[in-house]
């Protein structure tokens, strides 16, 4: 029986284009069947081939060649490594890379762009919107608004990265023998199965790491010395201390028992804030409605507010939040005026 090293990306293109003999569909459904990870490779590679077939129309692009061209450029030492979930993607961006460049606009889904130099994959969330996205070893990542990871077509085997600007949640697939590592700005986070929010939008001056279950190991770029954080355990690290007149000089900062629903409801559609200043939650309703607030009442930027939003229009949010604090506020189409 062929196993992963050896199977043949002719035979996976054979089955799925309905071309291949009985002999040949049993080769591959007894490799299917040899493991569960086998199985979940193919059923990932064959939702992408059906949900690109529009795009190959659309584009006109014969998807096997598409991918015979994609083979060629890449180094025979990684050619027993292509048998990935993003296998026909791949095909069908490269090719329109090729002649010229494509750009997909998939609002509210998210935009994706492929390049072929760096076999690099980027996902960035709409503003205003949440993206889920899984991948290829069956990690699960959602993408706060306006935030953006990329991640390598192929996973290293000895060790998985995924690099990432703004928020998102992790769902890590557990894999002893190879590591997932996130790497923001400043902070290296490294993981083997664990469920975690990382918040590092460079704007805030800090990078937020909340553990939901499992076990992280944190270390700030460039220095040896490691933070473990444990379940319900939330590490921050202040890379603008000048920002932060409370914690100056601290750059790491760790909070424990804490209520982990106040950091991770956003990816169910829930900004769930306890006693938060208001300018911090004027930050959170930027991006959750896609607006610009400004806030000229300096007094009611420390003001702290308690709420739950979930289906609420941005005056909705701003008419409950007069409940708890008073305060007027003017909407110009997206750029909202408090006073």
């Amino acid at each position: 029986m062929e196993n992963k090293e050896n199977i043949s990306d002719e035979l996976i293109f054979k089955v799925l284009s309905n071309e291949a003999s009985e002999s040949e569909k049993k080769i591959l459904a007894d490799w299917v069947d040899s493991s569960p990870k086998n199985k979940r490779i193919f059923l990932r590679i064959e939702q992408l081939w059906k949900e690109s077939e529009g795009v190959g129309d659309y584009y006109k692009i014969n998807q096997k060649q598409a991918w015979d061209n994609v083979y060629k450029n890449i180094a025979p030492k990684r050619r027993s490594q292509i048998l990935l979930p993003l296998l026909k993607i791949a095909a069908i961006v490269a090719i329109a890379y090729l002649l010229g460049g494509l750009t997909m606009y998939l609002h509210p889904k998210p935009q994706l762009a492929m390049s072929l130099a760096s076999k690099e994959i980027h996902v960035k969330a709409p503003l205003g919107s949440k993206t889920e996205v899984e991948l290829s070893d069956g990690t699960k990542v959602w993408l706060n608004s306006g935030s953006e990871v990329r991640y390598p077509v192929i996973f290293d085997r000895n060790q998985r990265d995924i690099y990432l600007v703004g928020e998102a949640y992790f769902e890590v697939e557990k894999n002893k023998e190879c590591p997932f590592f996130v790497h923001t700005g400043e902070v290296d986070i490294r993981v083997l199965g664990t469920s975690f929010n990382v918040k590092s939008y460079p704007e805030e001056g800090l990078v937020e790491t909340t553990l939901v279950e499992g076990l992280v190991n944190i270390n700030k770029k460039g220095s040896s010395e490691q933070l473990e954080l444990k379940p319900n355990e939330k590490a921050t690290f202040i890379n603008n201390p000048e920002k932060f007149s409370d914690n100056a000089g601290q750059q790491f900062i760790v909070t424990k028992d804490i209520d982990t629903e106040l950091y991770v409801s956003w990816k169910s559609g829930m900004l769930i804030f306890k006693r938060e200043k208001f300018k911090d939650l004027a930050i959170k309703l930027e991006r959750w409605f896609n607006v610009r607030i400004t806030v000229s009442n300096k007094k009611l930027t420390e003001e702290r507010v308690t709420g739950v939003f979930q289906n609420e229009s941005v005056e909705q949010a701003l008419d409950a939040l007069q409940i708890s604090v008073p305060f007027t506020y003017k909407i110009d189409r997206n750029n909202i005026i408090i006073r």
